[in-house]
């Protein structure tokens, strides 16, 4: 089948393709759901009650995912993940009905509280569904797991299709009718992905810890007890996990406080911004199809290195390119072709790598009847972190521009990679030392 050979798992088992079809199909649809509005979303918020207020309720946002985040996860590894995704889909639907007529800051706080909880509900489950049922189905086929990297790393480009649609798309929509017309669109398509979700999403192996078997309230205080049992086990998995969570930070700033106005500041309108982004993403997708053939050989050891190339290059040349050439919502073919050459290079080459390669990292990592829960741990760590950093950062950029915003994403990166190297060196030594 093309699809297969496309995706690299033609040595899989049946079961194991057929799952992973599943995975690409439900992938892009998602995806294009989340990103019809991904543009202008928050530019849209800003633009009602500015930079401050704006990261004042994202932080709001993360609070409630923060309260709800790890105890959904670990309902998830009990009931399993096709009910909590069909609550958190519930709960998207709901918030694109909110943003229809959202003007001041209470409307943006409300759904940003009723986001949060759709997001806790939402993090992590669709990884483990994938993850557990991927290592059940495949057995012994695929120890170095090679194969799950190279097939991620497709199944990502072919989702970047899926996304630059979606750009496109949510633009023209914008553009010719208004924002909240996209947001109504969005508001149905959520509707009826939850639907997919209670058809689609099953469990493999009907005994599994990801299935509704589990009765008690006993075994789901097991659950919430053993993420950070897992967490807490030893120092590899202590800094792996709060690392990587740093890590994610830094790009919960970039993408909620710096990337949509680059570009809208480069490019003046939400067309034009939105055909930008799907170019990026069209012309990523062949530079991915090849990086997943070079991570396939690339060890997993490497991560920390790829973090690093990411410190020295992307954010620095940002800098500079927002100091130079700041923007200023109108069309700059200069701060357009600058911003083009850095993502269609940097992202690709350098930022596809370290994802892949963690995602190889964890799948081993964490034990199946945990994964939920701490996959879930994991964003309850980024919002906590998201409350007290996003505010004082929205702030500085509000004060000083763009360019602060970066610096202070580019130190958590530096922090996240400290870390990082704290897991390894943890990892390299005896046992007993």
């Amino acid at each position: 089948m093309l699809v297969n050979r496309l995706l690299g798992t033609e040595e899989l088992p049946s079961l194991a393709q057929l799952h992973l079809r599943k995975v690409l199909t439900l992938g892009m649809l998602i995806s294009f759901l989340m990103s019809l509005s991904n543009t202008f979303g928050v530019l849209y918020a800003i633009d009602k009650i500015g930079y401050t207020l704006a990261a004042t309720c994202t932080s709001i946002m993360l609070l409630t995912q923060l309260i709800f985040d790890y105890p959904s996860g670990s309902l998830g590894d009990w009931i399993g993940q096709r009910w909590v995704l069909a609550i958190a889909f519930s709960c998207y639907s709901f918030t694109f009905f909110l943003l229809i007529s959202a003007n001041s800051f209470m409307d943006f706080a409300f759904l940003n509280i009723i986001n949060g909880f759709g997001n806790a509900q939402s993090s992590g489950a669709f990884e483990t569904w994938v993850d557990n049922n991927y290592r059940e189905m495949v057995g012994e086929n695929d120890l170095d797991r090679r194969i799950y990297g190279f097939t991620m790393g497709r199944i990502s480009s072919l989702t970047n299709l899926s996304l630059g649609a979606s750009f496109l798309i949510g633009g023209a929509l914008s553009t010719t009718f208004d924002r909240p017309f996209v947001f109504r669109i969005q508001f149905i398509l959520a509707l009826i992905v939850v639907v997919l979700i209670v058809i689609f999403i099953k469990d493999f192996n009907k005994k599994s810890t990801t299935t509704l078997s589990h009765s008690s309230l006993r075994d789901y205080l097991n659950f919430l007890v053993g993420g950070f049992k897992f967490l807490l086990s030893n120092r590899v998995n202590f800094f792996f996990i709060i690392g990587l969570s740093f890590y994610n930070v830094t790009w919960l700033i970039w993408g909620t406080l710096i990337l949509f106005p680059i570009y809208f500041g480069y490019t003046g309108s939400d067309i034009l911004a939105s055909t930008l982004r799907t170019v990026l993403f069209f012309v990523g997708i062949p530079v991915s199809f090849f990086m997943a053939n070079v991570i396939k050989k690339i060890s997993n050891k490497r991560l920390n290195f790829f973090i690093f190339l990411q410190i020295i290059l992307f954010f620095p040349s940002f800098i500079v390119l927002t100091h130079f050439i700041p923007p200023n919502n109108q069309f700059n073919p200069i701060g357009i072709l600058g911003t083009f050459l850095l993502l269609a290079t940097l992202v690709g080459l350098v930022f596809d790598v370290s994802r892949t390669l963690s995602q190889r990292i964890l799948l081993d990592l964490i034990p199946s009847n945990n994964r939920n829960a701490v996959y879930s741990l994991m964003p309850s760590i980024v919002s906590f972190i998201g409350i007290f950093i996003l505010p004082f950062a929205g702030s500085a950029v509000d004060n000083f521009g763009l360019p602060i915003g970066i610096f202070i994403a580019g130190l958590v990166c530096i922090f996240s990679l400290f870390l990082l190297l704290q897991s390894h060196f943890a990892s390299s030594s005896p046992p007993n030392s």
